[in-house]
C-alpha cells in the first residue's frame, strides 16, 4: 500500500519533468529550474 504511493508520485515527477524538457527543445529555450520548479502556492508570511 505504501508504495503504491511512492511510485505514483515518482511517475508524477518524472512527467512534469519530461513535460518541461519537451517544452524547452521545442521553444529552443534554457531550462530554469527556478520557474520550472517554483512553488504552486505562495509561501506564508
Amino acid at each position: 500500500e505504501h508504495g503504491d504511493w511512492h511510485a505514483a508520485a515518482q511517475r508524477h515527477l518524472l512527467n512534469r519533468f519530461l513535460g518541461q524538457l519537451h517544452h524547452c527543445l521545442q521553444t529552443r529555450q534554457h531550462f530554469d529550474e527556478q520557474r520550472a520548479f517554483a512553488p504552486l502556492l505562495p509561501v506564508p508570511a
